[in-house]
């Protein structure tokens, strides 16, 4: 999930685009358009299907909110459940409505699995570790106010579906490497080892 960001207070926007990946694809699903479009749509001046009601929550339709809320869906990031609760939020829902679950924090499987000495590590970074490879966090693209517009520049489309794919390839990296397990041939270099000693 992406939101803008005001640059000068630091203070986050409601998230503005929800990056989904299934099976090879990835989706860019934008919620949050720019005011004016809003005000346009508002005063029947253009008709559109906007995600926005009048009193600024999102509504989102009902399959979005189904697999938000389903446990089964995995929800794969380095702040998951931060966004959910951002994104939960938004939406206009109290603590006594259902939640958003299905929440995989690769901060903390990257501590499980001795990546990390603690969970608080970069995407930046566990994308280096375990990929080896640089997933580029340029800030004139990252941190944006204008997350909110209807179109995004192609640099944003690519950040964003570079962030997806670098969260789905990491967790499917930890998927084949079982916790507190023997040191083998087939175990990637750079692992982190604890010798055991029986005495």
């Amino acid at each position: 999930m992406v939101c803008s960001l005001h640059t000068a207070t630091g203070i986050y926007g409601r998230v503005a685009l929800i990056s989904l990946k299934y099976d090879k694809n990835i989706y860019l699903i934008p919620v949050s358009l720019h005011p004016l479009f809003n005000w346009l749509v508002a005063h029947h001046r253009i008709q559109t299907l906007s995600y926005i009601q009048e009193d600024g929550f999102l509504k989102l339709p009902h399959s979005l909110l189904v697999f938000f809320r389903s446990p089964h869906i995995q929800k794969v990031s380095i702040h998951v459940k931060a966004d959910l609760t951002c994104h939960f939020r938004d939406c206009g829902f109290k603590d006594s409505d259902e939640p958003f679950t299905g929440a995989v924090k690769l901060s903390l499987m990257a501590k499980q699995h001795n990546f990390a000495d603690r969970a608080n590590i970069s995407l930046t970074d566990l994308t280096a570790i375990v990929l080896h490879h640089y997933l580029s966090k340029d800030p004139h693209i990252c941190i944006s106010t204008a997350r909110d517009n209807c179109e995004l520049t192609l640099g944003q489309e690519t950040y964003v579906a570079l962030d997806v794919y670098a969260g789905a390839a990491i967790l499917e990296s930890f998927d084949g490497i079982p916790v507190g397990t023997p040191v083998s041939l087939s175990t990637p270099g750079r692992t982190c080892v604890k010798l055991l000693s029986c005495d």
